[in-house]
């Protein structure tokens, strides 16, 4: 514990003396120092740790980015499915829209011809038999105060 605090305190002495690229070199000469002071065996459990703390850094980071392109790919395509469901609903709406004006005014268009010639057909033949109900009567020569 001791020698970890002198580690410790050696390496803030060096790191506040120097300065900007320098800093590596202290902190090499620190590990340095204390792999010259700690055995083989507890250099090798630090190394060991950081490989560990390395790799699971790694893997976690590997997680954490796979997760957010596994979100990312799924709010896409619902995106993109949810686009298409719309534009899909609004072209059939459109459509139908669009097949129903249509199918009403022909329907209407050929009520009103059909209208149109019935009542024709009609006023013609009441015409014709109004005609032929008078065709042999002679009306008297009146003469109206206008004419």
């Amino acid at each position: 514990m001791e020698l970890a605090i002198a580690f410790v305190t050696r390496l803030g002495t060096e790191l506040q003396r120097i300065k900007y690229g320098l800093v590596i070199t202290a902190i090499l000469e620190s590990w340095n120092i204390l792999t010259q002071k700690l055995g083989p065996a507890v250099l090798s459990a630090i190394e060991s740790a950081w490989s560990a703390a390395s790799t699971w850094s790694k893997e976690t980071w590997n997680v954490i980015k796979n997760w957010g392109i596994d979100a990312w790919s799924a709010t896409t395509e619902w995106t993109v499915d949810a686009w298409n469901a719309t534009k899909n609903w609004t072209a059939e709406t459109w459509n139908a829209t669009k097949n129903w004006t249509a199918e009403t005014w022909n329907s209407t268009k050929n009520w009103t011809a059909d209208m149109w010639n019935k009542t024709t057909t009609a006023v013609g033949n009441a015409m014709a038999n109004i005609g032929s109900f008078f065709s042999g009567i002679t009306l008297p020569d009146i003469k109206w105060p206008w004419q």
